[in-house]
């Protein structure tokens, strides 16, 4: 870009790659200044640059889109992020130079960019800064879930969206004929030209803590609502569908007194047809290791299609997977089907792995069974893990 002949004519020649440093970290530039790029895991400690003004600090510092996901898996992982940025990035800046009243030199200036991905990360956390200034801007100017939950327009659009009996290539025809239609009903001022509404009203609708985080940039308003719902299909209903993909899914508890935690099995089904996923089966028992077993096999034997049992390995490690298989070879009319065995170890923050599903089950991409009572009321108990039984 700085070869751009326009650029050069305004600005004159800035690139010269036989006297100055040019590779992929550094770019220094023939008016004695230099851009330098680092990666987050680098450090910055003594970062300076011999000029003609002598050893310079520097002037300006930008972080762009520092966050992962791992960033705000737990308070540890944010507190790193912190400590990071104020005790070394932040101190890699000078301070403005005073003398007799009148300021001979700027303090660095420091730019954070990026999108949040938690009410306590990083980015909010020094929106929050007094030192700083902050520019916040959303998609929209409005309350969306008010907006689009008393629009009868974008109700019914919603309605079409989560038909699990339309075809994906006839609902998307279906989908753009009726925005369409009553366009200037569904139409909504955005930030930029580029959104389209449907597509917005889309992704709020399928995935509402992606819509708030990246297009809002709101973290006070996502995952605390947690389930607010499940879609649910009697069981004539979800089995008159045509699956792709079948597993059987436990998590084993320990024993089966009052006071210990139930073990829980689903056989859960994906749908080519509609792209939406099944709770064929959710089932909350206490049950001891053997009788444990014997009920898997039991499902095995009803859900024909199963292909895959994934059993957490945490509990019984890999004991409850050898056992199974023996019970599977000695069962004549079991024996012959071809079943793949998962068994991994959990390791990650449960909090956040439930959060990865808020949206298809809110949004009802995820059906379960009316039957399976117990089931769903665990599931719309849940608070998080401090907070629920």
């Amino acid at each position: 870009m700085i070869e751009n002949p326009y650029i050069v004519k305004a600005f004159g020649k800035y690139f010269d790659k036989r006297d100055r440093t040019v590779n992929k970290q550094e770019l220094e530039l023939t008016n004695n200044t230099k851009i330098q790029a680092f990666s987050w895991g680098s450090s910055v400690r003594g970062t300076t640059y011999g000029s003609v003004d002598g050893i310079v600090r520097p002037a300006c510092i930008i972080l762009d889109d520092v966050l992962s996901e791992d960033d705000v898996l737990n308070e540890p992982a944010k507190e790193k992020v912190l400590n990071k940025f104020y005790k070394e990035i932040a101190e890699v800046g000078d301070t403005e130079v005073v003398r007799n009243g009148i300021k001979i030199k700027s303090a660095s200036k420091f730019l954070v960019i990026g999108t949040p991905l938690s009410s306590t990360d990083f980015i909010n956390t020094v929106s929050k800064d007094v030192t700083f200034k902050v520019f916040h801007r959303r998609v929209v100017d409005f309350d969306v879930d008010e907006y689009f939950d008393n629009n009868s327009y974008w109700q019914h659009y919603k309605t079409l969206l989560f038909n699990d009996r339309i075809d994906k290539e006839d609902k998307d025809i279906m989908l753009k004929e009726y925005y369409t239609k009553y366009k200037p009903e569904m139409i909504f001022p955005t930030i930029w030209e580029k959104y389209e509404c449907d597509k917005l009203a889309q992704k709020f609708f399928s995935k509402r803590t992606a819509f708030m985080q990246e297009l809002m940039c709101d973290c006070q308003n996502v995952g605390n609502k947690w389930f607010k719902g499940v879609r649910t299909q009697s069981t004539e209903d979800i089995e008159d569908h045509v699956f792709n993909k079948t597993m059987l899914q436990c998590d084993p508890a320990s024993s089966t007194n009052d006071k210990s935690d139930y073990s829980s099995i689903l056989v859960g089904s994906t749908c080519d047809f509609n792209g939406f996923t099944y709770i064929r089966k959710g089932i909350l028992v206490k049950l001891g290791f053997i009788d444990l077993c014997k009920k898997i096999i039991e499902l095995i034997r009803q859900y024909k299609d199963i292909t895959h049992v994934s059993i957490e390995k945490n509990l019984y490690m890999g004991t409850d997977i050898l056992k199974l298989q023996e019970l599977l070879s000695k069962d004549d009319e079991l024996k012959n089907r071809n079943i793949t065995f998962l068994n991994k170890m959990q390791k990650t923050n449960k909090d956040e792995k439930i959060a990865t599903i808020l949206d298809a089950v809110n949004t009802g991409q995820i059906i379960f069974n009316e039957n399976d009572e117990r089931f769903i009321a665990q599931i719309l108990d849940f608070s998080g893990q401090k907070f629920t039984a």
